[in-house]
């Protein structure tokens, strides 16, 4: 049975102060929302390229950049408004023929602030509507 850490205490997030009761909720939200942070993951990362798999992300995206030579690139950026934030996601989508998704958001209460987390479908290939 999982074990649950006290309400009393919560777990954060180092990355962006987001608060978990679980340590497996943090743990989850480390792995989808912070790829770069080397955590241990439940089960297999399977490389898209090859049969090779691995048991954190931060293993997979080494291999990806050293075997396949692919190049990752993670980037954190702040928007002071929605309306900077959709014109630039609507540029970088048409420079890269990318798309990005929402995975998250929260509302951090005590500041008023709005964190959103998306992550970047790149396939190189994406049209935008309209084009």
């Amino acid at each position: 049975m999982a074990e649950r850490e006290s309400a009393c205490q919560p777990l954060i997030c180092e990355k962006c102060e987001i608060t978990f009761t679980m340590r497996k909720n943090l743990n989850a939200h480390l792995r989808q929302f912070h790829p770069e942070q080397d955590v241990q993951v439940k089960g297999s990362q399977l490389c898209g390229l090859c049969d090779c798999t691995f048991c954190t992300v931060a293993l997979l995206h080494e291999h990806l950049q050293n075997q396949h030579s692919v190049t990752l690139q993670f980037v954190s950026k702040t928007f002071y408004s929605e309306e900077e934030f959709v014109n630039w996601k609507l540029q970088i989508e048409k420079d890269s023929q990318s798309s990005f998704v929402i995975r998250n958001s929260s509302v951090k209460k005590e500041a008023s602030k709005k964190l959103s987390y998306y992550i970047c479908h790149g396939s190189g290939s994406f049209k935008p509507k309209g084009e």
